[in-house]
């Protein structure tokens, strides 16, 4: 699986663009990608930004697993949630994001991580020098990336990868790669082929030992329910934690009235939410289902945050003005 990109959640089944529309949305809507972080890494956004990275790969690796235990297909993933605080704390080290923030992360994903329950069974790191590094950014000629993902930026991130690999290391089985000057990938699939993943011995540590403590397909069906449908995991990791005395975090509660009443005018041209709006060539089956967990017609959604969550979101103004007759498009400009 490629790695999570931010555009994966801005670009709607309608193939609206959510950032054609940043400039109806209050400040706190509008999610950087990483183009824009380059342009302005000093924002609060960044922190929001990071916020939901981390969350998007929390979803996307629930994916991977639910792949593995509905298909019996292997999958490998390019970044995992457990290895994103690399990028948190070299956000932090150059103030990209503030200490309540940067508190609040550790405190989510000392939260959520033990929710994904399984492990990945093989972690592979190619060790580049951070002048390796440097010197490829550099010849992609993005002046903005050169400035922000500077020296101090992947120190911080190599430093970091060394804690992420020995947190690997109770749990994962690892492959460590000079990567000084570009290597053999067959080499590294060679190397893999000769790795055994399916020998697990109790007496010998914790490596696979989350994959081999179910012991009938009754415990199997109920991972592969948990995984695919993703409701439990994410509750049990992310409801509940309080987010209002983050202020790079906070939503204004009349940000997010006018927020529904745009996507209702603007975006979606509907009062009604994805997947029931019949104009754009909906079918009305989805109105008869009923779910724990999301809104949406469909079983199964990729990522929470790119259609689910909109229907999560609630104001006095969209409880009040359903159909969004009140919606002022002047409200951004008079307050923000």
């Amino acid at each position: 699986m490629p790695e999570f990109k931010m555009e994966d959640i801005l670009i709607d089944r309608y193939n609206n663009d959510m950032r054609k529309f940043y400039h109806l949305f209050p400040k706190r809507f509008r999610i950087p990608d990483m183009e824009m972080f380059y342009k302005d890494p000093m924002s609060d956004m960044s922190a929001v930004m990071r916020d939901r990275i981390f969350n998007c790969r929390f979803d996307q690796y629930l994916n991977a697993v639910a792949h593995i235990l509905n298909t019996g297909q292997g999958v490998v993933l390019e970044r995992s949630p457990h290895s994103d605080f690399v990028f948190a704390n070299a956000m932090r080290a150059k103030n990209y994001i503030g200490p309540e923030y940067f508190k609040h992360y550790f405190y989510v994903r000392k939260t959520a991580l033990p929710k994904l329950h399984f492990w990945p069974h093989l972690v592979v790191y190619l060790d580049a020098p951070v002048s390796v590094c440097l010197q490829n950014i550099r010849k992609e000629g993005n002046v903005n990336k050169v400035s922000v993902l500077d020296e101090t930026y992947l120190k911080t991130i190599e430093d970091s990868y060394k804690d992420s690999l020995r947190e690997f290391q109770k749990h994962s089985k690892i492959l460590v790669y000079d990567w000084s000057k570009r290597g053999d990938t067959d080499t590294i699939v060679e190397d893999i082929e000769r790795m055994d993943f399916d020998f697990f011995e109790w007496h010998s540590g914790d490596v696979f030992e989350e994959w081999f403590e179910l012991i009938d397909e009754v415990s199997w069906a109920g991972w592969r329910i948990y995984v695919t449908q993703k409701y439990k995991a994410r509750s049990q990791a992310f409801d509940g934690i309080l987010t209002h005395e983050v202020g790079e975090l906070y939503i204004n509660p009349r940000d997010m009235g006018h927020y529904i009443h745009a996507m209702k005018k603007e975006v979606l041209k509907s009062p009604y939410g994805y997947g029931y709006i019949r104009e754009r060539g909906d079918p009305i089956a989805g109105l008869s289902i009923m779910r724990y967990g999301h809104m949406l017609p469909e079983p199964w959604y990729e990522y929470y945050f790119k259609e689910a969550y909109y229907d999560d979101c609630m104001a006095h103004e969209s409880g009040l003005d359903p159909f969004a007759t009140s919606y002022n498009p002047d409200y951004v400009h008079a307050e923000h």
